[in-house]
C-alpha cells in the first residue's frame, strides 16, 4: 500500500492559509526579543523600593478551540483494513419488446444472458504526520504558583495541540476541493454566461460582484444547476457517467467574499430574500491561500489545469470527494528519568479521495 509523508505539506498549506506566505522573510525572532524586553523593564517591579518583583496575580491561559468548517467531507472513521473499495454497478439497455412480435411456429428465446456491468475503484493512498511536543513539568513549576495552575497551562497547550491538527484537516479538505476543481471540465463561467444571455457587458472578475443584478441571477442560476443536478445525466461528471444527486445528498460551499457581496448588495433591498438565497452548506473564506482567496494553484494527480482563479462557489455530490479514515493517535513516552521531560505525539492518518464519476461542478466569476 503505499504511503506519501505529508508533514511538508501540512506545514506550507498552514502557512498559506494563516497568511503566512508572503512574510515569509520577516524574522519572527523579534517576538522573543519583545518578550525579553518586557520582564527586563521597570515595569515588572514595585514602584515603592524598584527592586521587588510585582507578583502574578492571576494567569489567563489563552485557548479557544477551533471548529472545523469541513466536517461534511468526513465520512467513516476506519481504523481495520487499508483499501477502501467502490463498486458501481451498470445495467443493460433496454430492447425491444417481444409481447406483440409472436410469429407462428417461432420461440422467444427466455435465456439470452445480459449481465450487469460492475467497475471497482480502489482509494488506497494513505497521507500520515506527526506532531510532537515535549513537556517538562519540573521547570513549568517555576511559573506557576499552583498544581491548579500548572494544569490548566497543560490543558491550554494540549488544546492548542488538538487546534493545530483541526486545521491541518481543513486545510487538507481545501487541498482535496482544490484537486477537484483541477481535475473536472465542469465549470460554469458565470460572467460569461450572463453576458451572452442578457446582453450586458459587465467585466469578469472581483469587479463583478459590484453588480447587484449579476449578484441575483447568479443565485437563480447555481440553484437551477442544483436543481438539474438532482435528474439524471451525464452534465455534471468528468468521466461521463449516468449520474443523478438529489438535493439532501448535495453539497455547496461558497466563498465569503461572494456571499457578502450578496448579502449587502442584493438580498439586503430584496422584498422577500427566500427566493433568491443561495443553498449553500458552508462558507468558506478562501480556497486555499487566504491572500488570495479566488484562486487555486496545485499540481493534481490528474490535471486538467494547474491553476484556476475568480471561483466562488463549489457544488457536489457527497460521494464526490472526503475522507475515509480519520484516524488520530495520542501516544506518550516515560518520563526521561534523567532530563525529567516526556513527549507527546499526536498520529494522524487521513485517507483523502476524489472520485471524478461523480458530480461535481465550480462556479467562477470569468
Amino acid at each position: 500500500m503505499p504511503v506519501e509523508q505529508i508533514y511538508g505539506l501540512v506545514n506550507d498549506i498552514a502557512k498559506q492559509s494563516n497568511g503566512m506566505i508572503p512574510l515569509a522573510t520577516s524574522d519572527t525572532s523579534t517576538l522573543v526579543s519583545m518578550g525579553n524586553a518586557v520582564l527586563n523593564t521597570n515595569a515588572t517591579v514595585e514602584y515603592f523600593l524598584n527592586s521587588l518583583a510585582q507578583r502574578i496575580a492571576s494567569n489567563i491561559i489563552r485557548f479557544r478551540r477551533y471548529p472545523s468548517k469541513f466536517t461534511t467531507l468526513a465520512w467513516d472513521d476506519i481504523k481495520w483494513g487499508a483499501a477502501v473499495s467502490k463498486i458501481d454497478i451498470e445495467v443493460p439497455e433496454f430492447e425491444q419488446s417481444e409481447v406483440y412480435n409472436l410469429t407462428n411456429g417461432q420461440s422467444v428465446d427466455p435465456w439470452v444472458v445480459n449481465k450487469p456491468i460492475a467497475r471497482q475503484k480502489m482509494f488506497i493512498k494513505e497521507t500520515p504526520y506527526v506532531l510532537p511536543l515535549t513537556i517538562q513539568r519540573k521547570l513549568l513549576q517555576r511559573a506557576f504558583t499552583s498544581p491548579g495552575d500548572l494544569e490548566s497551562f497543560i490543558s491550554g497547550v494540549m488544546g492548542e495541540s488538538q487546534n493545530r491538527l483541526t486545521k491541518a484537516l481543513d486545510n487538507l479538505a481545501r487541498l482535496s476541493i482544490c484537486n477537484m476543481v483541477m481535475s473536472t471540465p465542469k465549470v460554469f463561467d458565470l460572467v460569461t454566461i450572463y453576458n451572452n444571455m442578457t446582453g450586458n457587458t459587465i467585466n469578469t472578475g472581483v469587479s463583478a460582484l459590484n453588480d447587484s443584478d449579476f449578484l441575483l441571477w447568479s443565485v437563480g442560476y447555481m440553484n437551477l444547476i442544483s436543481r438539474r443536478m438532482s435528474d439524471a445525466s451525464v452534465d455534471y461528471n468528468a468521466e461521463g457517467k449516468d449520474r443523478f444527486t438529489p438535493f439532501e445528498n448535495q453539497i455547496m460551499y461558497t466563498l465569503a467574499d461572494y456571499e457578502t457581496a450578496l448579502q449587502t448588495k442584493a438580498l439586503s433591498t430584496t422584498y422577500n430574500d427566500k427566493y433568491v438565497n443561495l443553498r449553500s452548506n458552508e462558507t468558506v473564506s478562501f480556497w486555499q491561500a487566504s491572500k488570495d482567496p479566488f484562486a487555486i494553484d496545485v499540481k493534481a494527480e490528474f490535471p486538467i489545469r494547474k491553476e484556476e482563479d475568480n471561483i466562488i462557489a463549489v457544488l457536489f455530490d457527497e460521494w464526490a470527494l472526503g475522507t475515509y479514515r480519520r484516524e488520530t493517535d495520542v501516544l506518550t513516552t516515560p518520563v526521561n528519568a534523567r532530563a525529567k521531560y516526556y513527549n507527546v505525539f499526536w498520529h494522524a492518518d487521513q485517507l483523502w479521495f476524489n472520485d471524478l464519476q461523480e458530480n461535481f461542478v465550480y462556479f467562477t466569476l470569468n
